[in-house]
């Protein structure tokens, strides 16, 4: 599963995929979790990115992993803050 969105800031482009695989939890057994994938791309240019940073388990909830895609798209976030939106994103969530 994979969905992609670009938005611009500047001369940089940010791409944000969610990402999803399998995890074993123990009062669950195994159970989807997903993540995100985002990319930044200099110049415009989305041939090869220059950053690129992944979360692979951030929630069970794909609802909650695309709410927090949209809330990284609209506020156009830097590959540098994207551990510090999850975290504080996570912490709203429970």
């Amino acid at each position: 599963m994979k969905y992609t969105e670009e938005k611009s800031i500047e001369q940089n482009t940010y791409i944000y995929n969610i990402i999803s695989g399998e995890k074993w939890i123990e009062d669950m057994g195994k159970v989807t979790v997903y993540g995100l994938c985002a990319y930044s791309y200099a110049g415009g240019s989305l041939e090869k990115p220059i950053e690129k940073f992944a979360v692979k388990d951030i929630s069970n909830n794909l609802q909650d992993v695309l709410a927090l895609q949209s809330l990284m798209e609209r506020n156009k976030v830097s590959l540098v803050h994207v551990p510090d939106v999850i975290d504080d994103f996570l912490a709203v969530c429970q």
